[in-house]
């Protein structure tokens, strides 16, 4: 390897993990990413689809935080935020898919285009785990990508613990049944049981209704005060504090030397089956 491609993937290995928020319509997404950052930088939206096109959210080069297109136009900054979990990723807030609507198709589209780049994916899924044969097709559009997937549910209805544990056994068991084999946090579990909403009220995050140009608390009725957000296990993998497991950095430059690799190595095979043949045409 020569030393331009050696500067070029050193270069692709400490590229900060693009994690992607994603799944079906009304799943939470925007309210997680509002949690993790700490403000309320995503819309959120109460049985509508707010999200359309996908923004990726990253640290400004000084200080704070800027929401960015896909073409890299920088659509709002926040230069007072700390934003610190995105010191060490970037997060992607992409269109749920089956919401329909004439948009539907831009938008599932977009959310294909930021799953193309994504690192790792944040699968979420609410209760009921896989609800359909829609939401499993979802699934299988995101391990196309062959990203590291970790599958969230987001329970968001008061509940006793061995229901939670129910829920979450079910939903490991459909994503197995696909052939999608998340990745274990520390927890141990191929799915982590979450409340976003009761991390975007922890962290201080709020509903923003960008129409009426106001800002929202969260409902004290969704409050859910009576069990945490559970996100602690996905936040130091994020970061990389999780002395017994490797964090996200890490698992993702793992990822790309693989990828690099393949890419390299189905070009060679490529490249002589061509050789191979051309005396026989």
């Amino acid at each position: 390897m020569n030393c331009i491609a050696m500067s070029q993937q050193t270069t692709l290995l400490e590229i900060k993990p693009l994690v992607v928020v994603a799944g079906m319509f009304q799943r939470g997404k925007s309210t997680l990413i509002n949690g993790l950052v700490g403000h309320p930088v995503a819309e959120v939206g109460e049985g509508l689809a707010t999200t359309h096109g996908w923004t990726r959210y990253r640290a400004r080069a000084s200080e704070g935080i800027e929401a960015v297109s896909p073409t890299g136009q920088v659509m709002h900054s926040w230069p007072n935020v700390p934003g610190n979990i995105l010191q060490h990723v970037d997060l992607a807030d992409v269109p749920g898919f089956g919401a329909g609507g004439p948009e539907g198709p831009a938008d599932e589209a977009a959310a294909d285009e930021a799953l193309a780049k994504a690192d790792i994916v944040l699968f979420i899924a609410d209760q009921t785990g896989l609800g359909g044969d829609v939401e499993r097709t979802v699934l299988k559009r995101v391990s196309s990508h062959q990203p590291i997937v970790i599958a969230l549910q987001n329970v968001f209805v008061p509940c006793s613990v061995a229901k939670r544990a129910a829920w979450l056994g079910l939903l490991e068991k459909q994503m197995a049944d696909n052939g999608v084999f998340a990745w274990r946090l520390h927890s141990g579990a191929r799915a982590l049981s979450i409340n976003a909403l009761r991390l975007a009220e922890d962290s201080g995050a709020i509903a923003v209704d960008k129409k009426n140009s106001a800002v929202l608390p969260v409902p004290a009725e969704k409050a859910l005060h009576h069990r945490p957000s559970g996100v602690e296990p996905l936040i130091a993998f994020l970061i990389g504090n999780d002395s017994n497991s490797l964090g996200a950095a890490d698992l993702t430059k793992l990822r790309r030397a693989t990828v690099a690799w393949a890419t390299r190595r189905n070009a060679l095979l490529t490249s002589h089956l061509q050789n191979l043949i051309k005396p026989c045409l």
